[in-house]
This record gives C-alpha cells, structure tokens and sequence, in this order.
C-alpha cells in the first residue's frame, strides 16, 4: 500500500462534525487569551465523496505529536501564524473526544482581528491538515460504501476557519485499474485509495469487466 499512500502525498484538510469542533477563547489565563478546540474527532464518519466515507481512529496522531513540528495557521495560510509546538505557543494532545489543541496567539493586528471574530460568533470552527500513514479499508454492503479509518498520520497544522474544507458533493468519481492490479478510486484527478482486486490474475479485458470488478469492490470483493 505504500506506493497508493505516495501518491497522496499533497496535505489534506478535514473538518469533521462541527457541533464537536467549537472553538473558544480563554481570557482567564494570566499568560493571556488562549485559543482552544478540536481539530480532529475520533470515530466520528464523514461522506468526503459519494460512496466513500472516512474516520480517524484514536491514536492516531500520537507519533506525530511526539516528533512533528506542527503549525498552528488562520485558514491554513502560513502567512497568518498562530502558534508553533516547537516554540510552546501551540499546545497539542489526544483524549477521549479527539485531537485537542490550545493556542498562545500572538499580539498582532490580524490575531486581534481573528480574536474580534471568534467572540461575535463569526468564525467557530477549525480545520486539520495531515498526511496517512496507515489505513484501513472496509465496505458497508448494505450502503454500498467504502470507509477508510485512518490510523496513523502525519500532523501539519491546525486552523481555524472560516469556511471549513468540506469535500463537494458534486464531484467526478472514477475507478480504474493499475498495473497492480488494483482498483484505484479517482476523485477528479486525484487518486484517494487503491485497494488490490480480490482476484490478482484476473485483469480486465473490457470496459464491462472493470466496471464489474469495481462493483465488487464497492461490495466486498477485495483483500482486507
């Protein structure tokens, strides 16, 4: 699956459940206002594209939270830093719920701006960018769906946002076969999965048979 995660190599953005993703602002802390909120939530599925759904699995952040140098961004821009994990202005950690963050903001115009924002109610909710690491795959029959639950993954940053990066419903998805024999899922351009064909020797000879084989995908028909 390695040469599959290569491929996705650009970062991802999630924003999953809002009502469990609200973000506050701390004014009783003596170091200054602080910035807090879930990035992530556990077990918590969500459609990215019609028939494929995705959830992150507890724990998934913990390697990355002990070595990875993560940002803390207003709308993933990198010119509006927030915080930093390395310099102790970004605080991050797992519980129960999800991947909890506090953030020192710094005494600038724009984080006065973005804090002026978050106490009218305007801006409440926040983003996360990553890479996977590890996954798994599994196919609800009865929903004809595909889930991946995400395992391990790399941490880039968390944000809040503005407009969180909900995937569009309105998308073109494809499925096709690569010379591994496996079924690798489009979205648009970009491959997001490719599970290997429950049956290695058997290639397709037609656009009939590849479309077969991809329904049995969508309905059990890979190695898990």
């Amino acid at each position: 699956m390695a040469e599959a995660e290569d491929k996705k190599s650009a970062v991802q953005r999630r924003c999953l459940d809002v009502k469990l993703q609200e973000m506050r602002l701390d004014f009783n802390s003596k170091s200054g206002p602080k910035i807090t909120g879930y990035a992530a939530v556990f077990n918590q599925e969500t459609e990215l594209w019609p028939g494929f759904r995705e959830k992150i699995a507890p724990g998934a952040f913990a390697d990355s939270l002990g070595k990875d140098d993560v940002r803390a961004l207003w709308n993933h821009n990198p010119d509006y830093l927030l915080g930093r994990n390395s310099s102790g202005t970004l605080r991050l950690w797992e519980d129960e719920k999800g991947l909890a963050y506090e953030i020192t903001p710094p005494d600038t115009q724009w984080a006065r701006d973005l804090m002026t924002l978050m106490k009218r109610g305007d801006l409440s909710q926040s983003s996360f960018g990553f890479n996977i690491i590890e996954r798994s795959i599994e196919v609800n029959d009865k929903r004809d769906e595909m889930t991946r639950t995400v395992k391990k993954a790399k941490l880039f940053d968390v944000s809040p946002v503005t407009f969180p990066a909900y995937p569009q419903t309105e998308v073109h998805v494809r499925m096709t076969t690569n010379d591994r024999n496996e079924v690798e899922y489009f979205v648009e351009d970009q491959v997001i999965e490719a599970v290997p064909l429950k049956e290695p020797d058997v290639q397709p000879t037609s656009d009939e048979d590849l479309f077969r084989q991809c329904d049995d995908l969508l309905n059990g028909a890979f190695h898990k």
